[in-house]
């Protein structure tokens, strides 16, 4: 609950009104384990209690992630916070190893496409959710990179440990508020 107030702070601060395109990215591998897995379901719908969503408001993606990558609702998919709720009501864990350069593919390849609902005039903003135990280190090093070019990127978690994480994450996130707050270019 203290890193869902921390994460919307953050995020909302100085602009309470912001419209973007979100995509929660949820790791699902065997080491989350089941109970952690439900909290970051949790962790979610706390953070969504900031936003107003809508076809023309925000949209809402999640992504799952372990041995392989499932989008689990797009953001042309769920247009109220009701609908949202539903849907990650019916998200079950996966369990499997942690391939978190595929996530990370998948949101530049499908997750923020228009066929998935996306909307170029609209900032992108990912909120990952991970353990921090990658398979391949050097790979999500590149994947990170493809995404970072193309949108607003978040990390959180409460074990984060590993330097290459944080690497991973939008270097100018001090920016993100003002970002979120204007226009996409």
């Amino acid at each position: 609950e203290e890193l869902a107030k921390r994460v919307c702070t953050f995020v909302m601060a100085d602009c309470p009104k912001v419209v973007v395109d979100l995509a929660f990215v949820i790791d699902g591998s065997t080491t989350i384990g089941r109970q952690n897995f439900e909290k970051y379901k949790g962790f979610i719908g706390k953070i969504l209690d900031n936003f107003a969503i809508s076809e023309t408001g925000t949209r809402v993606a999640v992504v799952q992630y372990a041995s392989q990558v499932r989008e689990e609702f797009s953001l042309n998919e769920h247009f109220s916070r009701d609908q949202v709720n539903i849907g990650l009501e019916n998200i079950q864990w996966m369990t499997g190893n942690t391939h978190t350069d595929a996530a990370l593919n998948h949101l530049v390849d499908y997750t923020f496409t228009r066929d998935h609902g996306g909307r170029p005039e609209i900032q992108d903003l990912v909120i990952f959710l991970t353990d921090g135990k990658a398979q391949n280190h050097r790979a999500v090093e590149v994947a990170s990179q493809r995404l970072k070019e193309k949108t607003f990127f978040g990390l959180f978690s409460e074990k984060l440990t590993t330097d290459y994480l944080t690497s991973f994450a939008t270097p100018n996130a001090d920016k993100l508020q003002t970002t979120l707050c204007q226009p996409k270019t």
